[in-house]
């Protein structure tokens, strides 16, 4: 790829990233523009061989399932937005099919644009929670959300690949950093870092703490070294024991998820994400197992189920896009999901610092999905792809040493 064209592919990727944090029209029209970007370089013979393309095509699957599921749900306008939400599996896949590929130094440019533009994000909102630290502490007993600029989830899921992406590119490209390049990055790193132990959003720590397990562990393979794997071991268990006993919120927040398991009444949200997974199950064996009951239908459903069973309305969907993807699509839209979504990191089988980050990346959504419905908000759908699109496209790395 010309450079220049690697240029203005980061700057739209960087601005959609914005967008994401404050307007979904930016990131629409970004998208839009990146999509145009890429269908500039069509050409038939890129065209004939696209079916043997496995990093970026797979992913139609995923648009696929939900449209077939779309045609038979009663509720149509929830099946649309369902359609909606999934359309860039459709054209952005596409658009970087075309594209040629990216140098690992642009990969490293639009991930140094992710962790400084979450760091900035991030300022303000902790400043605003430690100001209002015992009321953020009253919240976290009650299991409700710290106030954040999108759903509070989904920003922990965010921060904490904006921060172990960061720690990567830092151990992989140690030798490439000036002295102050590595120390803004270090404190943008560790503005991110403080902010999810304050915020204390289970899934984005969850996610963080296993992410810097796979680091150490890729580190201790790609040295065959039993001694990284027990020095680093340590440490992190070490920091996980401090960051409970010296973090008010971290207390509070297990207290709470103790609390609720003990009670497990519906108005709590372990609760609650438990009760709409077995109300997920429950729909797709009552249903046609093998193609669901359709995307649109899923929270009616849930919503039936829940008066029945309940005598309450639960208006939401299952906490678990596995289960959610089996009940609206059944067995076959399962298996296009699966395929669709984890083909590429499989096509992609590549253990440099780019393949490392898609693993990662890959592992934050994999995680997610076992407690949420992570790709039904176009947001995320947005961040996975920009950044998974960005990996997969991307030539090996030169620089393949890990050092720990």
């Amino acid at each position: 790829m010309i450079r220049h064209e690697e240029g203005i592919v980061t700057f739209l990727t960087g601005l959609a990233l914005v967008g994401i944090f404050f307007s979904t029209f930016i990131t629409t029209l970004c998208l839009l523009s990146l999509t145009v970007m890429g269908f500039c370089h069509f050409s038939l013979e890129k065209l004939r061989r696209i079916h043997f393309d496995g990093k970026t095509i797979p992913f139609l699957l995923i648009f696929i399932g939900v449209l077939i599921g779309y045609f038979y749900s009663s509720n149509e306008e929830a099946g649309l937005t369902a359609v909606r939400v999934k359309l860039p599996f459709l054209f952005l896949p596409l658009s970087f099919y075309f594209l040629p590929s990216f140098r690992t130094r642009t990969v490293v440019s639009i991930h140094i644009w992710l962790v400084a533009a979450t760091a900035i994000v991030a300022i303000p909102v902790g400043i605003n929670a430690l100001l209002h630290y015992d009321q953020m502490l009253d919240l976290i007993s009650k299991g409700q959300p710290i106030p954040t600029p999108i759903e509070h989830v989904k920003y922990s899921m965010f921060n904490a690949y904006a921060a172990i992406s960061g720690i990567t590119i830092l151990i992989f490209e140690k030798r490439k950093w000036v002295s102050l390049e590595y120390v803004l990055m270090g404190f943008a790193i560790a503005v991110i870092v403080i902010l999810m132990h304050i915020l204390t959003v289970r899934t984005g720590l969850v996610i963080f703490y296993i992410s810097l397990v796979s680091i150490v562990l890729f580190s201790a393979w790609k040295q065959r070294s039993v001694k990284i794997l027990l020095k680093w071991g340590s440490v992190l268990l070490v920091l996980a024991l401090m960051m409970y006993l010296f973090v008010p919120s971290i207390r509070q927040k297990i207290g709470y998820m103790l609390y609720d398991w003990q009670r497990n009444e519906l108005q709590y949200s372990d609760s609650q994400r438990m009760a709409t997974a077995r109300a997920a199950v429950d729909i797709w064996k009552q249903s046609n197992p093998f193609i669901g009951i359709g995307y649109g239908d899923v929270k009616d459903e849930i919503n039936t189920y829940f008066k029945d069973n309940y005598d309450r309305e639960m208006l939401l969907l299952p906490h678990n896009q596995f289960l959610l993807v089996l009940t609206g699509t059944g067995i076959l839209g399962l298996i296009l999901f699966v395929i669709g979504f984890y083909w590429p990191l499989w096509a992609s089988k590549s253990s440099d610092l780019n393949g490392l980050l898609l693993f990662l990346l890959y592992e934050n959504y994999s995680l997610s999905f076992l407690v949420e419905n992570s790709l039904e908000r176009s947001i995320s759908v947005a961040f996975f792809l920009l950044f998974t699109l960005v990996l997969v496209k991307a030539k090996k790395s030169d620089n393949s040493r890990v050092k720990l």
